[in-house]
């Protein structure tokens, strides 16, 4: 309390502006605390400058490591080996430190519990499979800029486990029925696995201004749209494409390279979507897309049924960037894609109406997995997808009562995909594109020859990789 009170005795040092700011500040000690928690102080650190100008001389307020309050200094008062907090770095402090306080709050009334570890932020979504609600999102979303970091790497974390497991349960396939405890306990972690992936990757994806700062080579492995696929599940597809749409401005340089080198079916899908839905997303980077597409498709390539399958792919997508594309036509083939689906399954005896939420929901929850239907039904829906918001991939409030998490996995869902996974496993790449002739128009689409153009380029890159860095020639000295 002392410290307290001699702070309070030197606010004569600030003017009534700078004033009123430090006493807002002391009259909110839970929002100081939770500054300094999210600051990264220096180890030892005992005291810390909170800065009430942008003027690096003053005025400062100094407050001790558990947010009591020590004292105020004047513009131009030194704060010694005092750690100090710009004001841009408090502002930016204080609206995390809101946020951070709305998500306990928000975890009280939902949950009944103020805690921010465990379990509103990674043990909900990751048992409850299609049934993850908007409550559910909301909650993890509203914790997302304390976590973001772990929450990525357990999501990697998680991806690699998940490939163990489906390399283990690929031997339950040559079974006629599986009903060992042990197998079915496997299948059951392999399908909660996948949703929860899916989900927690659209939570991350909700805020990608979070990872702005993270370093070129994790950006370089953070490939969403990559990860679904090997999954094989065609829920999880949406969801990654969906993620890789909100990352687009962060990634999109990184497709272009992916696209050249795409070898065989599903990289080059990936690179292709990846494209697209960027382009459906963000109008900025629509013609660029269209133009690296255009450009792909001219690249000649060996082998009659990889260049169908590859033009097939590209011109796919390039007709779904088109800016006169009606979405209109693909909302009502969804509407009778869900409508069968409900039926088939039972739903339409308790649902009066399909509403538009609703039927977002079911567009992209319908499981299967990513087989020829799969990719057919990706490349026709995802400027659909590019639309909507992270809420639409969760249950909506006014249906959690019909759809509850599953109380028995659907085992034939699951070998279905690791029976995908395997075939997926067996695919050879094919050769790369032949180049063509030299007096033959450029593949770039620039106009010029293609020895004019980019065969020197190509020339040049492959005689370095294959020669190596080059060695700096030693003179020879004359014998006299």
């Amino acid at each position: 309390m002392g410290h307290d009170v001699h702070f309070l005795e030197r606010l004569s040092r600030v003017e009534a502006e700078d004033e009123s700011l430090a006493l807002s500040l002391y009259q909110d000690p839970e929002l100081v605390r939770t500054i300094l928690s999210l600051a990264q102080l220096p180890d030892g650190a005992e005291r810390v400058a909170l800065a009430l100008q942008e003027d690096p001389e003053g005025p400062h307020v100094v407050v001790a490591r558990d947010g009591g309050f020590v004292t105020c200094l004047g513009s131009g008062m030194s704060t010694g080996p005092v750690p100090i907090l710009t004001r841009h770095q408090l502002e930016g402090m204080r609206v995390r430190a809101e946020r951070v306080r709305a998500a306990f709050s928000f975890s009280e009334s939902v949950l009944g519990d103020k805690s921010p570890g465990g379990r509103p932020i990674s043990g909900r979504l990751t048992r409850v499979g299609p049934a993850a609600t908007r409550a559910d999102y909301k909650l993890v979303t509203t914790f997302l800029p304390l976590n973001c970091a772990d929450l990525l790497s357990g999501v990697f974390g998680l991806f690699e486990t998940l490939l163990e497991a489906y390399a283990k349960a690929r031997p339950l396939l040559k079974q006629r029925k599986v009903t060992r405890s042990a197998d079915i306990e496997l299948l059951r972690n392999i399908y909660f696995g996948t949703w929860a992936i899916g989900h927690y990757l659209v939570v991350i994806a909700s805020d990608p201004q979070l990872f702005k700062p993270a370093s070129e080579r994790l950006l370089a492995n953070f490939n969403p749209l990559a990860m679904g696929m090997s999954l094989r599940s065609l829920p999880i597809i949406f969801r990654t494409l969906w993620a890789t749409s909100r990352f687009a401005p962060l990634c999109f340089k990184l497709q272009r390279h992916r696209l050249e080198e795409a070898l065989e079916p599903d990289s080059l899908d990936c690179a292709a979507l990846s494209m697209a839905i960027a382009g459906c997303r963000h109008s900025k980077l629509r013609d660029e897309a269209v133009r690296l597409l255009e450009r792909a498709r001219r690249v000649p390539v060996e082998g009659v049924e990889w260049e169908l399958y590859r033009n097939k792919t590209l011109t796919s997508c390039i007709h779904q960037l088109d800016k006169d594309l009606d979405l209109e036509v693909l909302k009502q083939a969804s509407r009778e894609l869900v409508g069968k689906a409900l039926v088939s399954s039972g739903w339409a005896d308790h649902i009066d109406t399909v509403s538009d939420e609703l039927l977002r929901w079911s567009l992209v929850t319908c499981e299967g997995p990513f087989d020829r239907f799969g990719v057919q039904l990706v490349r026709s829906f995802f400027p659909l997808i590019a639309e909507f918001d992270g809420s639409d991939f969760f249950v909506p409030r006014e249906y959690e009562t019909v759809f509850r998490a599953p109380k028995t996995v659907p085992l034939d869902v699951v070998l279905d995909l690791v029976r995908e996974d395997r075939l997926y496993r067996a695919i050879r790449p094919v050769t790369r594109g032949a180049r063509p002739s030299r007096n033959a128009p450029c593949h770039c689409g620039s106009g010029q020859k293609y020895k004019a153009c980019c065969a020197a380029n190509e020339s040049r890159s492959s005689t370095e990789q294959s020669l190596g860095p080059r060695k700096p020639k030693r003179r020879r000295s004359r014998a006299k």
